[in-house]
């Protein structure tokens, strides 16, 4: 019986896609801490298709083949499993204490592979045949006795998962010319913007903001972990994951992207999918009314103009030593930033609404005025965290303190921040201002 947490050796693979790690783990413990969840539709009526999963339902008889061919001496399986780190079962993104993660060897692309425990937080990408095929093996000895080769990506977004299926299944025979398309992300049909759920816009505008050179993230965001090694990569200066990026842009616009993909989905293309269908939930996401209405500029430009001022800030003053323990270039600092940047939106809303102010203001100049008091800060200093989700919340919370949108106690008296963080927050506030 394996005991957790699991550190596995691993080979850094770099790929245009993005980096993988290639390794090996027994079958009986792939089995414990891994998913797959089979394409299929629920819905009964063929004008209306619910697609849920993103892997092709399971053959019975398949499977049975493949566990009589376990249970031979002739048993070989040297293709490797692709699976997914860092989402669960509702295609939610794992970012805590649970979440899979590395360590690096310095002056290697030798790695460690850290599993806290066995909780299902690895989507199968492609192989899942070959692993279910050990629940019909006569030989129980075989699940202990076989080691499976595995390619592992991690905080893969899931639509780069159903694409990373596709693209190696598309040309082979069992897998559908229609299930590539909606593994793609499209159907046969082209679809239009207006159809596009949250997480495929999520993801369109990442790439715009890391393909157009006039962007702060201009080939800044990368297909690879959400871990502090990527965001420091000397040899292309400051990096970001996709998944942090993608993340950010969500949580300005929903509170759930799988309930959101799963009910604009319910309508095909063709007779009318439209992000109008979303209107039956009560979501009030800063920027959620404009991704409603398909201004979908005012969403990039909010994001583009508000990370140009951060890193205008905060990453290009910064010398090359302290940038190795910069908490704010950091995966931490950069989810923060996002955290503050949906904060700003949330508080001018509502300054709007008490007449206050007259409309939002999303432009460069503005988040430069909010955020040049700041400019002075070390946040390379022991007091940020260079990693873990309480440095993420420290840093979000110091700029909120700052700015004024978060006290240190609420309206009835209960307490919202530490007091030694108050202190400290307080004496940076002061010293830089």
């Amino acid at each position: 019986m394996a005991e957790f947490p699991l550190k596995i050796q691993a080979l850094e693979v770099k790929q245009p896609l993005g980096t993988f790690y290639l390794t090996k783990i027994k079958a009986d413990i792939l089995r414990q801490i891994t998913f797959s969840i089979p394409l299929r539709t629920d819905s009964q009526d063929s004008e209306i298709i619910e697609y849920v999963g993103a892997q092709r339902e399971i053959k019975e008889r398949r499977l049975r083949q493949i566990g009589k061919f376990i249970d031979t001496v002739e048993c070989a399986f040297p293709n490797t499993i692709i699976v997914a780190a860092n989402y669960n079962k509702e295609g939610e993104h794992i970012n805590d204490e649970r979440r899979w993660d590395i360590e690096k060897q310095e002056g290697s692309n030798i790695v460690n592979i850290i599993i806290p425990n066995r909780e299902k937080l690895a989507s199968i990408v492609d192989g899942q045949h070959r692993l279910d095929g050990f629940d019909y093996v006569e030989n129980s000895s075989r699940l202990d006795d076989v080691e499976l080769p595995i390619s592992v990506y991690l905080d893969l977004p899931i639509p780069y998962q159903a694409y990373l299926f596709a693209s190696i299944n598309h040309n082979q025979q069992p897998v559908s010319k229609s299930l590539s398309y909606i593994l793609y992300g499209y159907s046969l049909d082209d679809e239009l913007k207006e159809a596009w759920a949250p997480e495929k816009l999520a993801v369109y505008q990442s790439r715009k903001l890391n393909s157009n050179e006039d962007t702060p993230f201009y080939r800044k965001i990368k297909v690879a972990p959400q871990i502090d090694q990527v965001l420091l990569d000397k040899s292309d200066g400051w990096a970001v994951s996709t998944a942090t990026v993608v993340d950010g842009i969500l949580q300005l616009i929903t509170k759930n992207a799988q309930r959101d993909r799963d009910e604009i989905s319910k309508v095909s293309v063709k007779h009318g999918r439209n992000r109008s269908q979303l209107n039956v939930f009560n979501d009030d996401s800063p920027l959620r009314t404009y991704y409603l209405n398909n201004q979908d500029v005012v969403i990039y430009k909010a994001v583009e103009n508000f990370f140009s001022v951060v890193v205008d800030i905060f990453f290009n003053n910064q010398n090359e030593d302290s940038s190795n323990t910069n908490s704010i270039m950091k995966t931490i600092g950069i989810q923060a930033m996002f955290d503050v940047l949906k904060e700003d939106i949330i508080k001018q809303k509502k300054d709007i609404i008490e007449e206050k102010k007259e409309k939002l203001n999303l432009t460069e100049a503005y988040f430069n005025e909010l955020l040049s008091k700041f400019s002075k800060v070390n946040f390379a200093d022991d007091f940020f965290p260079v990693a873990s989700a309480a440095g993420r919340s420290k840093i979000r919370n110091f700029f909120l303190y700052g700015l004024g949108y978060k006290s240190e106690v609420d309206n009835k008296g209960k307490r919202l921040l530490k007091e030694d963080d108050v202190k400290e927050f307080n004496k940076r506030l002061k010293i830089d201002n």
